[in-house]
């Protein structure tokens, strides 16, 4: 009884996160466009994004080994953070409906959605916390896939925020992303080095945090983001806190 329970949890995951793809299928198409007419001091480039591929492919490899397992032992997710985590996934999939409404209250709106995907992530992270209390890979791997998504929408957070100050104190510009848009990163382009330190502001937390549940995946998805900025040297300082807690995470379970 109590396996068929975490499996049913685990199915309401995998709704969600085909909810979610719908979602993005239907209305993500001037996602890009619109960001591009919000962008930032510390915008990813677009080449950050294609994380999401990872985020979900994980989130589907999580859920499919729960369902089709015989034993939910040492494989099913803890049935709050599956509970946590496909709602997390239901706030994704309204975040993209209310941005590309590209009004203003849509975008505050759209900020307040992505703080509640990732205030449920990461409490599904918190909740299986597999990391410090097991050593079975399957549960490190549900850890992993509530950890990519925890960290990318608190980053993705960071961003919504400034686009929403900026949607509500400031004109939009107006060119194409084509026209403006290149791949950069932080090795090959610089930044205003007086912007403001959002990424760094966004790393500390998340670091120590990392840390603090021998977490070495929560980390990186925030150093990812990050490494496609330009650089400045509060984006350097953040994408090393960000590498060195992923990897003092990794000694501390491994080692």
């Amino acid at each position: 009884m109590q396996e068929e329970y975490q499996k049913a949890w685990a199915a309401i995951v995998l709704e969600s996160l085909i909810i979610s793809v719908l979602s993005n299928t239907l209305f993500g198409g001037e996602i890009g466009n619109i960001s591009c007419k919000y962008t930032l001091s510390y915008s990813p480039s677009s080449s950050a994004f294609g994380i999401w591929l990872l985020i979900y492919g994980m989130a589907f490899l999580s859920v499919f080994l729960q369902l089709q397992t015989n034993d939910c032992n040492g494989v099913c997710a803890d049935s709050r953070a599956n509970l946590l985590f496909a709602v997390a996934w239901f706030f994704a999939a309204l975040w993209t409906p209310a941005f590309v409404m590209d009004e203003r209250w849509s975008i505050v709106l759209s900020a307040i959605l992505l703080f509640m995907c990732a205030s449920f992530a990461l409490s599904a992270v918190m909740v299986e916390d597999s990391w410090r209390t097991t050593e079975s890979g399957h549960k490190r791997l549900n850890s992993a896939a509530f950890s990519l998504l925890a960290g990318w929408t608190m980053t993705a957070f960071a961003l919504s925020v400034g686009i929403a100050v900026q949607a509500l104190l400031k004109q939009p510009r107006n060119e194409s992303c084509e026209l403006t848009e290149k791949s950069y990163t932080i090795m090959n382009s610089t930044g205003d080095p007086h912007s403001f330190p959002a990424p760094l502001l966004l790393a500390i937390p998340i670091a120590a945090l990392g840390v603090w549940l021998k977490d070495p995946v929560l980390p990186l998805a925030p150093a990812w983001g990050i490494f496609w900025m330009r650089y400045t040297g509060y984006n350097f300082v953040a994408l090393f806190l960000l590498c060195c807690s992923s990897a003092t995470s990794l000694v501390m379970v491994f080692v």
